[in-house]
């Protein structure tokens, strides 16, 4: 079962502390939102490449798969309500990032986000989020394939 979290913060500041030593926290709800094809989308640590589903070009690898917020993959739902599936990664190479970061609606508190193409075909294919010097990648996991590495 995954969760849906419904963020209620902006702008937060990475460098912003709880006082407890750890990140800072948001004002969040959990939701639960079940998906009966979960396991389908997580990483097994081998050895391919994620490519994009539409043309095919290689958007990162399944080495760089990493963990923010406690978790690879979350579900997260925008202020227009739409439902999106991301998976975090460290590297994303074959993506271009399109317009200028934000702040607004931030699924993880202190990081500006700023939307990802794919870089052969331009379909959206997820988001950068940096704080500072800290950068990730939200991919959807909707739009990538995994291929076996050559």
């Amino acid at each position: 079962m995954r969760n849906l979290w419904v963020v209620t913060w902006s702008d937060l500041r990475c460098d912003d502390d709880d006082g407890a030593g750890g990140p800072p926290r948001p004002q969040a709800r959990r939701h639960d939102a079940g998906d009966p094809d979960e396991d389908s989308s997580e990483d097994d640590g081998g050895d391919h490449d994620l490519c994009c589903s539409v043309c095919g070009r290689r958007i990162t690898g399944a080495q760089h798969a990493i963990e923010h917020g406690g978790a690879h993959a979350h579900t997260f739902a925008n202020p227009g309500g739409f439902v999106h599936h991301v998976r975090c990664f460290g590297y994303a190479g074959g993506v271009a990032e399109q317009g200028d970061p934000e702040t607004y609606f931030s699924w993880f508190p202190g990081y500006a986000w700023q939307v990802l193409a794919c870089g052969g075909c331009g379909v959206h294919i997820g988001w950068s989020f940096r704080c500072a010097d800290d950068v990730f990648y939200g991919l959807i996991a909707e739009r990538l394939v995994e291929r076996r590495a050559d």
